[in-house]
């Protein structure tokens, strides 16, 4: 079966830890995809910064980016991304696709509708434009949403979701079939001896206003009274330089330079390292689709204290995995991380339970799963 994963991948795609959450979901599942002998992979992506077609053979899968215009993409609805593809696939003749989130899935589904299309659903548009804050981006995101996505969701006959939150939100508007098949995880993660610290606070995600940082520092201010010794150790990048100057001004003002670490991008062993010695994690987020740091943590054996949002609900079970509380409520926030904090039993038993329900996470688990979906796929053409 000669199958073309379509979407914008780095290059140099591994299973690593420091990808992103979709890209390394992404890297995890063709890791374990690679192991079946009846699969014949190539990883297409669609992008600006190749002039021309670039191809590359690794590990048995070939990889091939093909050059496309980035320049009013979303007002022209992909046009050139759909003409590049088609040209391509005509020559490659996959016996399937599988688009690796809407955008791809849309540009599939219009180039070759004649071929069998699986598509996977990450993010959804229509509640992520929400927290953009320029105008323009509000706009690109608001024509995305409703001529895309919708489309994509209406249109494709074989949905993959990491939960069943995009198939619950919406609803009616699958005409096809959904598999719940969860992210992948690699099982390094699974393997890691965890060895928690004391009051020790993980935050892993990119440092932006949709996931309410802020929140947590003022959470923070709050545990201190109770906890002294809490640090709360923020792990990603400042893709927002406002937000992230005004999260450096509200530890300032706090006082809580010796209980907030601000650690930037970490990669591989490093991130691995914080993932073991954390006593929990935390998110403090306005909005989430299925976020891969809580697989990962519930694969160490982490309880976690999140947000009431999208597809998270769908992960942690409350008060067995972790706590789950309304978006803003920054005491409930601070009481439920205490709750863990101080009581070592009820600690040891969700990261008990985390970790086994993690387990249907485990890359090979989810490949195995849309290897199925794929023989669905075929089997009714």
């Amino acid at each position: 079966m000669r199958v073309a994963l379509v979407g914008r991948i780095p290059l140099a795609l591994q299973p690593k830890m420091n990808l992103g959450g979709v890209a390394t979901s992404t890297a995890n599942l063709l890791g374990e995809l690679e192991r079946f002998d009846d699969l014949e992979l190539h990883v297409v992506t669609l992008t600006s910064d190749v002039r021309r077609p670039l191809h590359v053979d690794r590990d048995g899968v070939s990889f091939h980016h093909l050059p496309a215009p980035a320049r009013f993409s979303t007002v022209t609805l992909l046009r050139g991304a759909r003409r590049s593809l088609k040209a391509f696939l005509g020559e490659l003749a996959p016996d399937l696709i599988h688009a690796l989130e809407v955008g791809s899935g849309y540009i599939c589904l219009k180039s070759v509708p004649e071929i069998p299309t699986v598509v996977s659903i990450h993010g959804i548009m229509a509640q992520e434009r929400k927290h953009f804050t320029s105008r323009k981006e509000r706009f690109r995101a608001t024509l995305a949403a409703h001529l895309i996505e919708r489309y994509c969701i209406q249109n494709a006959k074989y949905l993959v979701e990491p939960t069943r939150y995009p198939e619950d939100y919406f609803g009616k508007l699958i005409s096809g079939k959904a598999f719940a098949t969860g992210n992948a995880i690699a099982d390094s993660f699974f393997d890691l001896e965890s060895d928690p610290e004391p009051g020790r606070l993980l935050y892993s995600g990119v440092i932006i206003p949709r996931k309410r940082v802020l929140d947590l520092i003022a959470a923070v201010a709050q545990i201190r009274r109770v906890v002294p010794d809490v640090v709360l150790r923020l792990v990603g990048s400042a893709a927002d330089s406002a937000y992230f100057s005004t999260v450096e001004h509200a530890i300032a003002r706090e006082g809580l330079a010796s209980n907030v670490v601000v650690l930037g991008a970490l990669t591989g062993d490093q991130l691995l390292e914080e993932y073991r010695r954390c006593a929990l994690l935390v998110l403090a987020s306005g909005e989430e689709a299925s976020p891969m740091v809580i697989g990962e943590m519930m694969a160490v054996g982490k309880p976690i204290v999140t947000t009431r949002v999208g597809g998270v609900p769908y992960l942690v079970k409350d008060g067995e995995t972790g706590f789950i509380v309304d978006v803003g409520d920054v005491t409930a926030l601070s009481d439920r991380i205490v709750r863990i904090l101080q009581d070592a039993e009820l600690r040891s038993r969700m990261s008990r339970v985390a970790k086994q329900r993690a387990e249907p996470f485990r890359g090979r688990a989810v490949a195995e799963k849309v290897h199925a979906v794929y023989l669905e796929a075929i089997s009714a053409t």
